[in-house]
């Protein structure tokens, strides 16, 4: 997580919260958008995605609600160590401006 204006590092993201492994969506309902991973860092089996994709009708969650869909038949989920994205933090940012948006569609997708 880095800061748009200054370009300085905030902090990794696995070391501010902790990396959860399991198997299926249950647990990714369970403990809500924040606790798991950015659409920026996720890989996904070809063979998991839905045939729809990204559901646009929901566009704050949906790489959420994507996860969710991808393990909704099964399949496991977890970490690998290293940083592959980076997460620009600004003033704008849909997290700092909407929450009640994020949380209406949060319930949308449960």
């Amino acid at each position: 997580v880095f800061d748009s204006k200054t370009r300085k590092m905030l902090g990794i993201k696995s070391q501010m919260m902790p990396n959860r492994a399991g198997e299926g969506a249950e647990d990714i309902i369970k403990f809500g958008v924040a606790s798991f991973y950015s659409g920026t860092s996720i890989m996904v089996r070809k063979s998991a995605i839905p045939s729809y994709g990204f559901d646009e009708r929901i566009p704050t969650v949906s790489d959420w609600k994507f996860t969710i869909d991808c393990l909704a038949n099964g399949g496991e989920y977890g970490c690998i160590d290293g940083i592959y994205a980076g997460y620009r933090k600004h003033g704008g940012s849909i997290t700092d401006l909407h929450m009640d948006m994020i949380f209406k569609e949060c319930i949308i997708t449960i």
